[in-house]
């Protein structure tokens, strides 16, 4: 399929040049599966596209990131669209450092209210089964940065800035969805990314 559509741009190009009107081609699925793959082997190809309809917006990389900051801004039991931010292109956090950031959310909900994590007595205090560390205390661990020396340099500088970015946005949800929704965008720098693709910037 790909080779086929990838065939008739390549065969329209000195049209698309002159301003000529030039072929266009829809491809049709059953099902949303199946739209990963052939979008993957489309942009390979260097073929610009357009997903069309909600459910394939939703599978837009850049789509992908805005949903998952808003569900981390949202909803604080939502680790795995965390796991989605943090292992993303964007920051790139290593294996090393989301082990240290578990290990600080177990010491957050070893810490019993007002107190300093590192600081509670172990006598009174049992350590918390695995299920005690949920989403939850994932997010909490973000928003209250690990200690330094439990982190690689550049882990401890992009957690503080990704916690920074998602407290200043957070303090917008009073907002209409639309221009949330636009902060986000530019915070992240998604507006930027896209442009850099060239050529679809409008689809994206």
């Amino acid at each position: 399929v790909a080779d086929h559509v990838a065939a008739v741009w390549q065969a329209d190009a000195a049209a698309r040049e002159s301003g000529e009107t030039t072929r266009s081609i829809a491809v049709l699925v059953r099902t949303w599966r199946q739209l990963p793959r052939i979008e993957a082997a489309l942009r390979a190809r260097n073929v610009p596209i357009e997903i069309v309809g909600v459910g394939g917006l939703l599978l837009e990389p850049e789509v992908v990131d805005v949903v998952a900051t808003l569900r981390v801004l949202s909803d604080p039991t939502r680790g795995d669209a965390l796991m989605r931010l943090l292992t993303g292109a964007r920051w790139r956090i290593g294996p090393r450092d989301l082990a240290a950031l578990g290990r600080w959310a177990r010491q957050l909900v070893r810490t019993p209210a007002g107190g300093a994590p590192g600081n509670a007595d172990s006598a009174t205090i049992s350590e918390p089964e695995p299920d005690d560390v949920d989403e939850r205390s994932i997010i909490d661990a973000l928003d209250d940065t690990p200690p330094r020396d439990w982190l690689s340099p550049d882990g401890f500088v992009r957690f503080a800035r990704l916690s920074g970015e998602l407290r200043a946005l957070r303090a917008r949800l009073g907002q209409p969805l639309p221009d949330l929704v636009a902060d986000v965008i530019r915070t992240v720098g998604l507006d930027v990314e896209v442009l850099a693709r060239g050529g679809i910037a409008g689809a994206g």
